[in-house]
């Protein structure tokens, strides 16, 4: 069995595999989206954030990747991410970031042997299009960065999480945000079409975490998209978990292209905005018991997700 507590999976053993990191670093002045990782073909950072509103991605030789597992770290030329510490130098690209930034206070996500991280029993599959990894539901930033040639210093909350496997899934929606306007509250939301060998199935997997307390909301809890509506270009979801119903909608806005991997190789296009706003109603038996508005909201929506026509579904 693998090891659940390493943040390293594949070290290139398969062809057609990839493995990347995600730094989200959210401070009043700027959000900012880091993504680190390795394909078949090259290494790689892609970025994108709120002050210049655009992405990029650099591309590295196979050789410049270096990591560790004990104690993890992943090295890209002169670029250095560890769980505590993020190392920016990048001068090649359309937008210049250089500093560090130190990460304090992790939030991890609460695991059992049932589900040891977010993917669940599905865990325990081997062969998985895409296995995701929450490393920290929230924790502290601060540091300072530059930012084509504009100093910001950074005194915010961050997220780190992890994909690995083959490809991303064909259809899905992603999002994530730690800045909520009533009280202090995170949200990671993943909807994807999962297949495994010749069935697939829509999954759920949602973190709702309020004033520190968790709650795992999943297909492997019983957890099921039950309405889907696109409207007026804003997506309205009803998610049903016995004896909870969360009625979410997400107002996307500014969005950026990046690239994501299919069959190891970094060559599909999805958009990804750090900006956009996420209302999440929640009912208990019929009666509303909370109500969050969420603000600096990192959304993907890919494939059938990404679809702007106005529809319902039912699954």
């Amino acid at each position: 069995m693998k090891n659940i507590k390493s943040e390293i999976q594949v070290h290139l053993k398969g062809k057609g595999m990839f493995e990347g990191w995600y730094f989200r670093i959210s401070d009043r002045k700027v959000s900012l989206a880091v993504i680190v990782g390795i394909s078949e073909s090259m290494a790689f950072i892609q970025t994108i954030d709120t002050y210049t509103n655009q992405s990029q991605m650099i591309e590295y030789g196979l050789e410049e990747f270096e990591y560790g597992d004990n104690p993890f770290y992943v090295k890209i030329r002169d670029n250095y991410f560890t769980k505590e510490k993020m190392v920016l130098n990048l001068d090649q690209g359309m937008v210049k970031i250089k500093g560090e930034i130190e990460n304090e206070s992790f939030t991890p996500l609460k695991s059992t042997l049932y589900a040891p991280t977010i993917m669940g029993p599905f865990y325990y599959i081997p062969g998985m299009e895409c296995n995701h990894g929450v490393i920290s539901l929230l924790h502290r930033v601060k540091g300072r960065l530059m930012i084509n040639h504009q100093k910001i210093k950074i005194n915010g909350i961050g997220y780190i999480e992890k994909d690995w496997g083959c490809s991303f899934p064909k259809d899905y929606l992603w999002l994530q945000s730690n800045d909520c306007n009533q009280c202090e509250a995170s949200l990671f939301l993943a909807i994807a079409k999962i297949p495994i060998k010749i069935i697939s199935f829509t999954g759920v997997i949602m973190v709702l975490m309020i004033e520190g307390k968790q709650q795992v909301v999943a297909s492997y809890y019983g957890a099921y998209l039950k309405r889907w509506l696109v409207k007026d270009g804003n997506y309205y979801l009803n998610i049903k978990q016995y004896p909870y119903n969360f009625y979410i909608k997400i107002i996307p806005e500014n969005s950026c292209s990046l690239k994501a991997p299919q069959l190891g190789m970094m060559k599909d296009e999805v958009k990804e905005s750090l900006t956009s706003k996420v209302t999440v109603l929640i009912y208990k038996h019929h009666k509303r018991i909370e109500k969050l508005n969420f603000i600096a909201c990192g959304v993907e929506l890919f494939g059938g997700f990404n679809d702007v026509k106005e529809q319902e579904a039912d699954t």
